[in-house]
């Protein structure tokens, strides 16, 4: 089990329910290396004022797109391709 595996399963536990992997943490669960590891990016429905230490929640109005990943909820690509252009240069995006 890599230590990606470890940490999503482990915030799983603690987070709220409807908690999913977003920006590049979504893409690492995917397979793909873009950006940082660390911290765990994951979106939530609502506002969620819960500090977690290597947790980055990204509160979201509305109706989330979301998909099954290797067990694992986890926001649809083009979802994610829009929030990772807040957070990757240009050049990291479309590698």
């Amino acid at each position: 089990m890599s230590s990606l595996s470890v940490a999503v399963e482990a915030a799983r536990k603690v987070l709220p329910h409807d908690a999913v992997l977003s920006h590049w943490t979504n893409l690492a669960w995917r397979g793909l290396r873009v950006g940082r590891a660390w911290p765990l990016h994951l979106a939530v429905q609502r506002d969620q004022r819960r500090r977690r230490p290597g947790v980055d929640l990204h509160p979201y109005q509305g109706r989330l797109e979301v998909e099954d990943v290797r067990g694992v909820p986890a926001l649809v690509p083009s979802r994610t391709f829009v929030d990772c252009g807040t957070l990757l240069r240009p050049r990291e995006l479309v590698a």
